[in-house]
This record gives structure tokens, C-alpha cells and sequence, in this order.
């Protein structure tokens, strides 16, 4: 019965309708308005936060729809707003049958020559029993003999990364909680569509009434294809629930955490004996893992590489060059055959709060998937490696010539006392190069590399010929197209590469050497 209040007022004593029944007659995203003719003729704005309790995100979602009867409290609406009222409260209105008639039936069978008036359901509680790509069925009632069928676009989507397919989210008996609408044409147990579907979450005390799942046998409860293609779909959470649980669980798609490397004999791990098993298996399983996330490539050495990830590139992972890949070979330099910022894929492992490392990295195809051991010796190994302290590990060996760069590559340590001591050089000589360009006092070659080519520029000072320094003007000495011989090193400052040529020429030649460039 519709009772008046007191107990709101405005400055001039508005009284606000308390337990009202209205209809909805406007009704957009998070907000709609509602007419209430009794006992007053009026308007109500209400909200998504004041209908049922605020447990859904949208009013369209919740399977609320214009026309449709609801209960509310009011309070006195912004002097702004041109409904007098704002519902403090709004729930939809009990669907009420003749008292004569027998309990409604979900199934919408006609009780004593009289139709079923059940129209909706709201916060139904159920099983689902299978799962599409794009929709699924759910049983529910007393005996699991009713069904709904749910799509895609229905689903109360979790926030953060989208979902495509339902099989990522939801599988064969998960139990949710679910508003519905009935069917108008129906054929077999499927009478009931769902407007609304939320999957109940362990910690969700709204699903404490969903009965158990008990077997139903072989209902037919839809098409004979729809019967045809009906299968068991025990696909889980996956990366969602991974990520959901800040990955207290292995991501999945990365051999170091798929279950076949896991369960792997403790005897085929490299780092057996360095560390106890007592510490390594919580130290190792306990940590945030990624894979194939996508990411930019810096290098830093030869050996080792910086890789920026995330949102806004916020993240870095260190990469070295054993684990880094273009079309399933390995690189051999990371200076000479990665650019800058090249754009990569990488499994990566988290050290600190935001300091990863990189136990793969690779442009184009992916490897082959290294062993969860491999993974956790990488994982140790390069920090140390960075550090110098990994003095053990074998030097990788330098690349020599390939079939289109005929220069000879050698690496030099600068000593400690050397103030470019932090500088990696590695020095080529006999690199053959094309003039592209000459100038009065310089020029421009080109020496084709491994994987591209590199433009160095020189001075008329580091040019030589039979042998002796060229002084003349050195357009009158060279021309575009002429094949010389170059010695220069490249070194790395910060994340600058810097090249030299160096070293003198030698007699019957033509050979560029010198200073910087």
C-alpha cells in the first residue's frame, strides 16, 4: 500500500511517496525516469546506483526495459532536474497472479486453461550446461529442467582484457546468477532468454542459494544440431584469471609454466644444485610470469638488451642476446643486427616490483618453447651475467665474415683504468665499402652488413692511397661508386651507438682510416 513521509522536506514541505508502485517511461545507460500515478500524478528520476541495490552496471544490462512496473521510494530531486522526485530506492514490481491459479510455471504451461503471465525473471540462479563461442544454455528451477539461452553480448564482461570467446570465460558447470525474459515462439526446454549474466565468484554471497549441479541425463533440451555438437568444454579462466589474481597462477601459453614443464623431473633443471629445492620452487612458482607480450628493443652491449613493455611502455625487462630470436635463429649481436626500438615479442619473468627479465625474445616466428629449467637459469643467470659476476659462463664467439661483408670483426676490452672502460668496441677491418658520396674533404661508404648496411663518413685525412696519406681535393682522388677498404670500430654510450674509423692503410690499397665519424 502507497504510504506518504514527512521526514523529507525541502523548504516548502514536499511530501516524498514512499512504497509506490510506477512505471518506467524513459530510460537511458545509468539513469531513467519512472511515472507514478498514486497517490500522486508525478515524475521520478532514478539512477543505476538506487535500482536493485546496485548491482548492475548499466540499466540496459539488467534487463530493465521501458514499460515495465517497479517499486520505490522517493526523496525531493534537484531543484534543477524536471522530475519532482528521485527514487531512493527502486526494485521491479513482483508479477502478481489470480489467486485461484496454481503457482506459475517457468516452463509456461497452461494451468487450468489459463496462461502462464510470468514475463521475467530476476536474479535466477543456475548451471550452464554448455558454452559457444558467441552464446551458451543455462538450466535452472528446482529440478534443472528449465533452460535460457545466453549470448555474448548479455554478459557481465569482467574489466581488463577483452573476450571474444565465452569459452574463456565461462565453462560446463560454473554456476551464475542471471535476469531472463520469456520467448515468445519456444521450441523444446528453452523458453527463457537472458538479459543479464553474471558468473559467481567464490566470494559472492548474492550465488549462495545456486543449487547444486546434478545430472539431468540426456535431456533434449534444443535442436537436434545444437544436441549434435554439444560438448563438454572444461576450458577455464585461462589469462583472465591470471591476471584477476595479480597471477597467483602460471599465465598460460609459456613453456616455463605449462603444466608438462612443471610437473617435469626437478633432475633435467640446469640450476639443480645451485640452490635448494626448499627455495627454488616457491621462489621460481610464486613469481608474476608474461608471455608473448609485445615490446620494444633497445640494446645496451652486444650481449645485452633493454625491452620496454606495458602500458605506455612503462615496463623493462632485461633481454640478453642467447635468448633473443629473429625467425627462429638465434642473434648473434645485438648491436649490429637489432635497430633501436625494434618492435618484438617476449616471455619475461618478474624480478622486482618493476624490473623483468626476459626468458625470450624474438621477432617474427617464434622458437621452439624452452624448458621451465632453461627458464630459471635464465632468469638467474642474467642478473649476474650484467653484473660481472658470472665469470663461468663460456664467451659467446664473435660472428666472422659473412658471404656479403668481407670485413674481419674483432672485439677489444678497454682495461679498467681506461676511462671508457664502460665502452664495448668492437673493431672491424678490411670491411669492404662502396663511395656514395665525396665531398672536397670527406666522403660517405657504404659496407653492407649481416642483416643491412651502414653509411660511414671520413675525412680526407683518413683517406690513403698506395699506402700514403691522399691530400689532394678528394673528389679528384674518388668517385661515386669506387670499392675501398675500411677499418672502424662501433661502440656503444648509453644507448647511442658511435662509429670510428681507425687504424692506417696499407701499401697498394685504397683504405679509409682515421678518426670518429
Amino acid at each position: 500500500m502507497a504510504t506518504t513521509s514527512h521526514s523529507c522536506t525541502d523548504e516548502d514541505d514536499v511530501t516524498c511517496p514512499t512504497d509506490v508502485t510506477g512505471k518506467v517511461y524513459r530510460i537511458f545507460s545509468v539513469y531513467g525516469f519512472i511515472s507514478v500515478k498514486h497517490p500522486i500524478r508525478t515524475s521520478v528520476y532514478f539512477d543505476v546506483k538506487a535500482f536493485e541495490n546496485a548491482q548492475h552496471r548499466s540499466l540496459p544490462s539488467s534487463g530493465l526495459r521501458v514499460g515495465d512496473c517497479v517499486t520505490l521510494d522517493t526523496k525531493v530531486g534537484p531543484k534543477e532536474c524536471a522530475a519532482r522526485f528521485r527514487a531512493s530506492r527502486a526494485t521491479r514490481a513482483p508479477v502478481t497472479t489470480p489467486l485461484s491459479s496454481p503457482r506459475p510455471s517457468l516452463h509456461g504451461e497452461k494451468d487450468g486453461g489459463r496462461r502462464n503471465t510470468v514475463t521475467h525473471l530476476v536474479n535466477q540462479h543456475g548451471v550452464i550446461v554448455t558454452v559457444n563461442p558467441n552464446y551458451g544454455f543455462i538450466k535452472f528451477d528446482r529440478n534443472n529442467s528449465a533452460r535460457t539461452i545466453f549470448h555474448a553480448d548479455t554478459v557481465d564482461k569482467p574489466l581488463g582484457p577483452s573476450i571474444s570467446n565465452l569459452a574463456d570465460l565461462f565453462a560446463v558447470g560454473d554456476k551464475v546468477r542471471f535476469n531472463a525474459k520469456r520467448i515468445k515462439k519456444t521450441s523444446g526446454k528453452v523458453r527463457w532468454k537472458a538479459t543479464t549474466v553474471h558468473l559467481c565468484r567464490s566470494h559472492d554471497r548474492s550465488c549462495a542459494g545456486v543449487p547444486e549441479d546434478q545430472p539431468s541425463g540426456n535431456d533434449v533440451f534444443m535442436s537436434d544440431e545444437e544436441c549434435d555438437i554439444q560438448v563438454l568444454l572444461q576450458a577455464k579462466l585461462d589469462e583472465y584469471e591470471s591476471r584477476e589474481a595479480d597471477f597467483e597462477k602460471p599465465a598460460a601459453g609459456c613453456a616455463e609454466w605449462d603444466a608438462i614443464s612443471i610437473n617435469a623431473d626437478s633432475s633435467t633443471s640446469s640450476v639443480k644444485g645451485k640452490r635448494s629445492a626448499k627455495h627454488t620452487l616457491p621462489e621460481w612458482e610464486g613469481r608474476r610470469k608474461l608471455a608473448r607480450e609485445r615490446g620494444f628493443l633497445y640494446s645496451v652491449t652486444e650481449s645485452v638488451g633493454t625491452v620496454k613493455f606495458g602500458p605506455r611502455c612503462g615496463l623493462k625487462a632485461t633481454a640478453a642476446v642467447e635468448v633473443t630470436y629473429r625467425d627462429m635463429k638465434v642473434i648473434d649481436n645485438l648491436l649490429w643486427e637489432v635497430a633501436d626500438g625494434q618492435e618484438v615479442r617476449l616471455d619475461a619473468v618478474q624480478a622486482e616490483d618493476e624490473k623483468w627479465i626476459a626468458t625470450l625474445v624474438w621477432i617474427g616466428q617464434r622458437p621452439q618453447k624452452p624448458l621451465a629449467g632453461d627458464c630459471e637459469d635464465i632468469f638467474h643467470r642474467i642478473p649476474n651475467k650484467i653484473s660481472g659476476s658470472e665469470k663461468s659462463l663460456p664467451r659467446r664467439a664473435e660472428p666472422g665474415p659473412s658471404a656479403d661483408f668481407s670485413g674481419e670483426k674483432t672485439t677489444q676490452n678497454l682495461g679498467p683504468g681506461s676511462p671508457r672502460s664502460q665502452l664495448p668496441v668492437s673493431i672491424y677491418k678490411d670491411a669492404k665499402g662502396t663511395i656514395v658520396k665525396t665531398r672536397e674533404c670527406s666522403g660517405t661508404s657504404e659496407v653492407r652488413e649481416r642483416t643491412a648496411t651502414r653509411k660511414i663518413e671520413f675525412t680526407s685525412g683518413c683517406f690513403y692511397k698506395n699506402g700514403a696519406v691522399f691530400k689532394d681535393d678528394l673528389n679528384e682522388g674518388l668517385s661515386e661508386g669506387d670499392t675501398v677498404f675500411l677499418d672502424y670500430l662501433v661502440g656503444v654510450k648509453g644507448m647511442r651507438k658511435k662509429c670510428a674509423v681507425t687504424s692506417p692503410g696499407r701499401e697498394g690499397d685504397q683504405d679509409v682510416s682515421g678518426d670518429e665519424c
